[in-house]
């Protein structure tokens, strides 16, 4: 099942590869899962095309993930733990199937819980979720990490000792 964020169309009509950079929560496409990937629109990937064979299933209450993209023929998938450790690459290298996914047609929509042809299958819950122009540092991404690290999803509120 798909949990979508990410930019999208200005419509509800899917008419061209590239038109979004979403992420994909979910199973299939060659990977097994519950995994990580980018629904491109008219494809959800994990690579640059051939099934990317160092995927795991992640087994993990609560999920970071990232799909990123630049404005040239780059992309990068990341997920963690959002409860402890550090983010995972996933798969960072050159878009699938040129020319149909570069240069991306990202025309100014967004989609929160479905891909791009609004089919209602996408199940789960989605807590957090951020938007970023440009292309994010790694060391932006690990900060991002350790912040969520910080909000102790799952975890009771920490005791405050009054003194």
């Amino acid at each position: 099942a798909e949990v979508g964020l990410g930019p999208n169309t200005t419509n509800n009509l899917s008419y061209a590869k590239g038109l979004m950079e979403s992420i994909f929560w979910g199973s299939g496409y060659g990977t097994g899962g519950p995994h990580v990937m980018a629904d491109l629109e008219m494809g959800v990937y994990h690579s640059a095309g051939d099934p990317n064979r160092s995927y795991r299933s992640i087994n993990a209450s609560f999920v970071t993930a990232m799909v990123k993209g630049d404005s040239g023929n780059h992309w990068s998938i990341k997920w963690g733990d959002a409860q402890a450790g550090l983010l995972h690459t996933a798969f960072d290298g050159p878009r699938p199937h040129p020319p149909f996914y570069n240069p991306m047609k990202k025309p100014g929509g967004l989609v929160l819980g479905m891909g791009g042809d609004t089919s209602s299958f996408g199940i789960g819950t989605f807590y957090e979720g951020a938007v970023i122009k440009g292309y994010s540092s790694n060391a932006a991404d690990d900060a991002l990490q350790a912040n969520i690290l910080a909000a102790r999803y799952g975890v009771g509120p920490a005791e405050v000792t009054v003194v």
